[in-house]
């Protein structure tokens, strides 16, 4: 099995669009609200899968969650529900 590629040579290995399409597309389709703590540590409330994926960008320095979807409109929200288990908008 090969070694697990650093999160530096990550950003650097993938194409640029395909960073922008995936942190676009996750930090508009999260409901996960942003917090800083004390010490001025960005954290985020809400299930432990979206404040992963979040703290993944962040981790790239690739996320500016506010921007991002003060720049879309949202026309429709699904929110996630356990039967279906998906989440969505519009």
């Amino acid at each position: 099995m090969d070694k697990p590629i650093s999160l530096h040579s990550l950003k650097s290995k993938l194409p640029q669009d395909i960073l922008q399409l995936m942190n676009e597309s996750i930090a508009i389709n999260s409901t996960a609200h942003e917090h800083e703590t004390k010490n001025g540590e960005r954290t985020f409330i809400d299930s432990a899968t979206e404040a992963t994926l979040l703290r993944f960008f962040l981790d790239l320095n690739l996320l500016d969650i506010k921007s991002l979807r003060e720049n879309y409109k949202i026309i429709q929200l699904f929110t996630f529900n356990s039967e279906r288990k998906v989440l969505g908008l519009l």
